[in-house]
């Protein structure tokens, strides 16, 4: 390179400017029009296999990470088409030991009057610590660390990103390993081990386009432009499966997978909502096809998000909405079927919630059956059942019952017995005046158990009921051995029974089979005369039903007279 005297007292000043940076990690260069360039502080330079102080920029490119060069170049071009005075990149290169750098160039650029560049001055910094430390942050952030993929941090800024730019996708979230019940049985270095295998399967499994995620131990989800209709999206959750299911059985694991999916179309079924409520709403369409079963897929709906909410709810409430008073209970009688009067009262839980107002018992006793604060029901309901029972019979100074519903769970308490005892002796009841409902699902799971605990309830005089006959699969050997003083049919086959002679010759069959045994019979579900008509013929001792009446809130019921009810 030609420099005039002016130039080299010039690059003397940056000489001595270049020793400043020699302990650094950053170098001074120069480039003319032609692509000379000079650099100044050659302990920087020596680094990178620079041997020469003069050299052209296509020495400098040669040592560019081939991925980045072409981004170089179109910087270079870019800037001076764009006649920018300052620039600034971010590159890689190889030192002379083949080790990449990260190198931020930045520089000035003079033009002429018709804007061609004459010259830049620039720096290189190496930014290769910065960078690995930015990388680790961003490993930290938003990386999982068993399985490498991205985690839920990187899922939801992602779903922000597409719902706020309005690109129409498909979310899928998977449930596909039982971490925690498989680490008891495998240890968690072989189930890790396996997440990260199955995890680069999953990856390899899907097309570009598609971004994996992994939400948390069991929970894997999916991102895709490309998935534009429920037939593309089950399509790609079986190949998932069955990679999986590949892979499993190479390593004898059959049965360890029990994937199960749900679906989202953003924004075809879910219009109008942010990234948190996408998120949700995949979960709560997933949570209903764990509850379809395992290997289910779910597509969202709004009807199931609303099912799904209220079930969460119903979980997350009982407890609470049973301290705020919010359950309650009505009674139905239950009438003698040759005099018409009234001998009992079937005690039934209700509740009113302020956000879904009446919720049926069939939509919460179950759950609360799973949750086991169905001992907390049963304990209001008896407390209620037992001082309903006790304000009726002394107005109309009467020997009234109050049937009671139990569940399986509260009979293998241990404490039941003593609960039962503790409201009798309360409310200074007999015990005859009490009958609990049990429900075929006792007879089913019948022990040594439950069986000592209903004998302890028959010493107490309490009388046993078996609700809902023919709804059930209890054998008669079984129903047999049960300490039983009441049969009460389903209202369903009471029903059928109207129109159908074999089930009409059934239930006179059977109520002939339990009177002998010395049990009374109760018929549900009368709803008019002609049931009424048919049940006395069959010789059913006992009728309830809408005929009678409805279930009626308490103050109601306790004005209900005992006396005859027309059974003609």
């Amino acid at each position: 390179m030609d420099l005039t005297q002016n130039d080299k007292r010039y690059h003397a000043k940056f000489d001595r400017l270049a020793e400043l940076f020699d302990n650094s990690n950053t170098g001074i260069w120069e480039m003319n029009d032609s692509g000379e360039m000079v650099f100044y502080n050659s302990n920087f330079y020596n680094n990178f296999d620079i041997p020469e102080k003069y050299l052209n920029l296509d020495d400098w490119i040669a040592i560019i990470h081939p991925e980045d060069q072409a981004y170089f170049n179109q910087n270079i071009s870019s800037h001076n088409k764009s006649r920018q005075e300052s620039f600034k990149s971010e590159y890689r290169v190889f030192d002379k030991n083949e080790k990449i750098h990260w190198i931020a160039a930045h520089g000035i650029a003079q033009f002429d009057d018709h804007g061609k560049m004459i010259s830049m001055i620039g720096s290189h910094t190496d930014i290769t610590l910065d960078r690995e430390y930015k990388s680790h942050l961003y490993t930290m952030a938003y990386i999982d660390e068993r399985s490498n993929l991205y985690n839920r941090k990187k899922l939801l800024e992602i779903l922000k990103e597409h719902v706020e730019n309005h690109i129409d996708f498909t979310f899928i979230v998977i449930s596909a390993l039982k971490y925690d019940q498989h680490i008891a049985v495998y240890g968690p270095q072989f189930v890790d081990a396996l997440s990260t295998i199955a995890s680069k399967t999953l990856k390899a499994t899907l097309d570009d386009d598609t971004t994996l995620f992994r939400v948390s131990n069991d929970d894997f989800a999916i991102i895709s432009t490309t998935i534009t209709s429920n037939e593309s999206a089950i399509n790609v959750v079986k190949r998932v499966r069955s990679t999986m299911n590949d892979l499993l059985e190479s390593y004898n694991l059959n049965g360890f997978l029990k994937m199960t999916a749900g679906v989202l179309q953003y924004p075809t079924t879910l219009p109008n909502c942010s990234a948190e409520d996408v998120f949700k709403s995949a979960y709560i369409t997933l949570n209903e096809a764990k509850n379809l079963g395992e290997g289910t897929i779910s597509f969202y709906s709004e009807e199931n998000k609303q099912i799904a909410l209220k079930k969460l709810f119903i979980e997350s409430h009982i407890l609470k909405d049973l301290r705020n008073n919010r359950f309650y209970i009505d009674f139905q009688p239950i009438v003698n079927a040759s005099t018409g009067e009234c001998i009992c009262f079937e005690s039934l839980v209700r509740w009113r919630s302020e956000e879904w107002g009446i919720i049926p018992p069939d939509e919460f006793i179950a759950i609360a059956e799973g949750t086991r604060e169905i001992i907390q029901i049963g304990d209001f309901v008896l407390d209620q059942a037992c001082q309903f029972i006790k304000e009726y019979n002394r107005c109309h100074h009467s020997k009234t019952k109050v049937a009671i519903n139990i569940s399986v769970i509260q009979i293998l308490q241990s404490d039941f017995i003593k609960k039962m005892t503790h409201f009798l002796e309360y409310y200074q009841l007999e015990g005859s005046l009490i009958t609990l409902e049990i429900t075929e699902t006792i007879m089913i799971n019948h022990s040594t158990f439950v069986a000592s605990q209903l004998n302890a309830l028959k010493a107490l005089g309490i009388n046993i009921a078996l609700d809902d006959f023919g709804s059930g699969y209890a054998s008669f050997n079984t129903f047999l051995s049960i300490p039983l003083n009441e049969v009460k049919i389903d209202r369903q086959i009471m029903l059928k029974s109207i129109n159908n002679p074999l089930v009409a010759n059934f239930i006179q069959s059977i109520v002939q089979l339990f009177h002998h045994h010395n049990l009374q019979v109760v018929g549900e579900g009368i709803e008019d005369l002609d049931m009424v008509d048919y049940a006395k013929l069959s010789g059913i001792d006992m009728l309830q039903g809408y005929h009678f009446s409805r279930p009626m809130d308490r103050e109601t019921a306790l004005n209900f007279s005992p006396c005859c009810i027309a059974t003609k």
